[in-house]
């Protein structure tokens, strides 16, 4: 694989065909180009001839080196590219830089698929690139395997994994790179509760009934699904901040008394905060099933209190807007009034987790 996109900010466009003189071959025509200074772009047009992919995967398929990822995208979400890291292990995995990506895959027809010749098992991660250039601030880790294929579908925050890979010879199959520990299903003691034995299976699995003073360990699948959707909210919250950076940057341009040509970044806000709120109560969905109800009100107050106090620094960045607008365009108030609505629900909520009324 040849990496021509080697920046975030750059963008690409690349077309291929059939090779006129051999038809074995195909000729792609590439074009990566950014911004450059004096309202110019510099870029850089390549041209790369490489063997058919159907014929190149014939080869590859009769491989036993080779491991390969077919993935699918959730038709919700609009997932570009994929970038694709690896390395020969997770501490290794964890130090790579953003741009060290060994292949940059597109996603066709929400479809997306990666082969390699692996020597032995090493350890991969797939991130995403949205259609904007923006590198997604989540990612998956999986351990990369010759021989196999990992097929996996990607959602808005989480993903459907492939168990009987991971059975097999993935993360809980015992010679995981990523998860090398043995895996036991546990449930940790408070105070002087009585707790049933633990445990022990193939890979984890959910406990169906528990008691309520118990806390329930999530197993590895669940944990990381957990993670997954911390990561989708926190690049959710990331994603909200840019957006108001975004209209900052507006300032030395724009009527601050008519606030023209905002609507479409306020219209944005009011989607991504709505988008968020979602986010938030479906992590708090799954956390709250592995509190126990003793411990909710401080577990799950706290993660109200971090979401309450974001609503309220934008509720008064807003407070600061009218004293220098006077009045707000009408898409500005239906988002002020939106994070109101959020701030007054989720205070609610939060007082009824910690009175014990949940």
């Amino acid at each position: 694989h040849y990496a021509i996109r080697t920046k975030p900010e750059q963008e690409m466009w690349f077309m291929a065909c059939k090779n006129p003189e051999n038809p074995s071959l195909r000729d792609a025509y590439a074009i990566v180009w950014q911004p450059a200074p004096d309202n110019k772009v510099k870029g850089t047009i390549y041209m790369i001839t490489s063997p058919r992919p159907s014929n190149f995967d014939r080869v590859f398929d009769n491989s036993k080196k080779v491991f390969k990822i077919e993935g699918r995208v959730d038709a919700n979400i609009k997932d570009s590219l994929y970038n694709i890291y690896i390395a020969n292990s997770y501490d290794a995995l964890n130090a790579v830089g953003d741009d060290d990506y060994v292949a940059c895959v597109p996603v066709i027809n929400k479809r997306f698929e990666y082969q390699t010749e692996l020597d032995r098992p090493m350890v991969g991660r797939l991130r995403c690139i949205f259609p904007d250039g923006e590198l997604c601030s989540a990612w998956i880790d999986l351990d990369f395997v010759p021989g196999e294929t990992y097929h996996i579908t990607v959602h808005n925050g989480y993903y459907d994994d492939d168990e009987d890979y991971e059975r097999r010879v993935g993360r809980y199959s015992g010679k995981s790179l990523i998860n090398s520990e043995v895996v036991v299903d546990t449930v940790a003691v408070i105070d002087d509760f009585e707790t049933e034995a633990p445990v022990v299976s193939e890979y984890a699995t959910p406990q169906p009934k528990r008691n309520n003073n118990l806390m329930q360990q999530p197993t590895p699948l669940q944990k990381m699904q957990i993670e997954a959707k911390g990561k989708a909210f926190e690049a959710k919250m990331e994603a909200i901040k840019a957006s108001y950076a975004a209209l900052a940057a507006l300032k030395p341009f724009i009527d601050l008394k008519t606030l023209a040509g905002t609507d479409g970044y306020f219209a944005q806000i009011t989607k991504q905060n709505k988008e968020l709120d979602a986010d938030f109560h479906e992590l708090i969905k799954w956390l709250e099933g592995f509190v126990p109800d003793v411990q909710k009100p401080d577990f799950l107050g706290t993660g109200y209190k971090e979401l309450l106090k974001f609503y309220t620094e934008q509720n008064q960045g807003f407070t600061e807007l009218i004293k220098a607008c006077g009045v707000l365009p009408k898409t500005a108030q239906k988002t002020q009034k939106e994070l109101n609505k959020l701030i007054e629900k989720n205070m609610a909520e939060m007082s009824n987790i910690i009175a014990g009324g949940k």
